[in-house]
């Protein structure tokens, strides 16, 4: 018998909303490794920031190999098994991670906290879609389950900094564990055991494809991560590294090129719509990394606790919800892409010119509430728009294999990418400018000795050497998102519109344009294969 929903026929609809609510939030929050908390890991385990964010990453290559084997999971287990065994899995994943003093433990538990995530995810992703937009309106649906997606994943982050920051980091994971065994019973006692569709043999699955596909991503995660710790390529493990990962992506595009059914279809990466978004949502990186010389600011500058810098970050809701809006009517609208990408990347622009002009030895807490806001718009703009972007006239596999990569670079690649990269410019400028800063001053003179002198003298050299490091990082930061608006401004988002190159020509000679559709209608055909694509992004 099979039987569609989640929950059995005796649970109220008010209460299955509310089980909904309660057991997705677990697959939207819970991690080994939350970023808030990544100072706390380091100095409580010894161990340096960058091997916690290598296991931050491990995460989301978790996720993206996860998601070409969705489609092919769903008809083989029940609901309730992905659900229930998901989040006990998630719990021992926690308990291991809460329990070891090996990095390399809790990365390879953030990986496999990705992999099963994604799972339960789909499960209750398909429920809140046709809650949502009854009608399947992705247009509708993405502007309200964005900015929500965002506001889960900032709040988690928040509370769990706080918990840390009042008692231990290992506490966190103990609550993790605490509400994931909690969702489960209840998912135990109140979900149906039918099956949702025929059962299909889980066979013919190239699984060789799925581990490369791991240690490939691995071992890109570490040379990002671990390059400018290394010295980038003076370092023979960079170097290494790096040829394997290009060894290892060769050998991958062959298996899938070569075999009946791949683990990814490579078909839809040769699309246009594709390779852009990637290589925009990789830059969008640049401007999401560069919210650590804000964080290095705050705390070493400014004396700012992490406690408060997590609640300077709870501003970008407001700032999600306000993009949401802005998707919602643009696409109700049928409005151009391009103009919405320019927005959000706009929205990054206009926050990063307001911090260049506000660096200064003090400042107060309200300064930093309009660009986090505006930082906000831009982070739920880019994902909506660039999501749609790249999902166009794609088929179901392609559509999977693209979001897979679109995942990984907008989590993991841009960010660590352009994360080594700020770091290893900010340490350089940072040491330039105290050398120019203590080769104008004596300890000895008059003014040295009202500072203080001696050591007082350079701790106050030192923050002048750190404010102006990232005042000139984010200089060069909006001379880049500059870059960026003239690339996006010259890119062709879709074909050409004949009809507009029209109407613009008889304006300009002053012709009437009575009569002409100023926004050409697509085809059905073309709006039917947008509409169908499937909700697993």
């Amino acid at each position: 018998m099979y039987k569609q929903g989640l929950y059995h026929d005796w649970v109220p609809k008010l209460l299955q909303l509310l089980l909904i609510i309660v057991t997705f939030l677990p697959f939207m929050a819970v991690s080994c490794v939350y970023s808030s908390n990544i100072i706390d890991m380091s100095s409580g385990m010894g161990e340096i920031s960058e091997a916690f964010s290598f296991a931050s990453n491990a995460m989301f290559i978790g996720m993206a190999g996860a998601m070409p084997l969705l489609i092919r999971t769903k008809p083989y287990f029940r609901s309730k098994e992905i659900v229930v065994g998901g989040l006990v899995i998630m719990s021992l994943l926690c308990y291991v991670t809460s329990t070891t003093d090996n990095v390399y433990v809790i990365a390879f538990a953030s990986l496999l906290m990705g992999f099963f995530k994604m799972f339960g995810t789909i499960e209750f992703i398909l429920p809140i879609y046709f809650i949502i937009t009854p009608k399947m309106d992705r247009k509708r649906f993405y502007p309200i389950f964005y900015p929500l997606a965002i506001i889960i994943g900032q709040y988690a982050g928040f509370y769990m900094g706080s918990l840390a920051y009042r008692m231990f980091w290992e506490h966190t994971n103990l609550v993790a564990i605490i509400y994931c065994l909690s969702c489960a019973l209840l998912s135990l006692v109140f979900m149906h055991n039918s099956r949702g569709m025929k059962k299909m043999p889980f066979y013919q699955f190239h699984w060789t494809s799925l581990l490369l596909f791991f240690a490939m991503m691995m071992v890109l995660n570490y040379v990002l991560t671990f390059t400018k710790f290394h010295g980038w390529f003076q370092s023979e493990v960079i170097w290494w590294g790096t040829v394997a990962f290009f060894v290892m992506l060769v050998i991958f595009v062959a298996f899938q090129l070569s075999i009946k059914r791949p683990f990814m279809d490579m078909g839809g990466f040769s699309k246009k719509n594709v390779i852009h978004s990637l290589v925009m949502i990789a830059l969008m990186g640049l401007f999401v990394s560069s919210g650590s010389m804000q964080n290095t600011y705050m705390m070493g500058v400014l004396g700012y606790s992490s406690l408060l810098t997590n609640q300077i970050n709870l501003a970008m809701f407001p700032g999600a919800i306000i993009g949401g809006i802005i998707c919602f009517f643009w696409l109700r609208r049928n409005l151009d892409l391009k103009e919405l990408v320019m927005i959000g990347f706009g929205a990054y622009l206009v926050a990063h010119i307001i911090l260049y002009f506000t660096i200064a030895p003090v400042v107060q807490v309200s300064f930093f509430i309009l660009p986090t806001i505006l930082k906000g718009i831009g982070l739920c703009v880019l994902y909506i728009s660039l999501a749609i972007y790249c999902s166009q006239r794609l088929t179901n596999n392609q559509m999977l294999s693209a979001m897979a990569i679109l995942v990984m670079v907008r989590s993991f690649v841009g960010q660590a990418l352009f994360g080594s990269i700020l770091a290893w410019a900010f340490y350089k400028l940072q040491l330039q400018n105290l050398t120019n800063l203590a080769s104008h001053m004596d300890a000895a003179d008059f003014m040295g000795q009202l500072r203080g002198g001696g050591l007082m003298l350079y701790k106050s050299t030192q923050l002048q050497a750190i404010m102006l490091a990232v005042k000139q990082l984010l200089g060069y930061t909006i001379i880049a998102g500059f870059v960026i608006l003239i690339y996006i401004a010259l890119h062709r988002f879709g074909s050409t519109r004949y009809r507009r190159i029209v109407i613009m020509r008889k304006r300009v000679k002053g012709y009437s344009i009575r009569g002409y559709q100023t926004n050409g209608r697509k085809k059905k055909e073309e709006q039917a294969i947008e509409d169908v694509t499937p909700v697993a992004m």
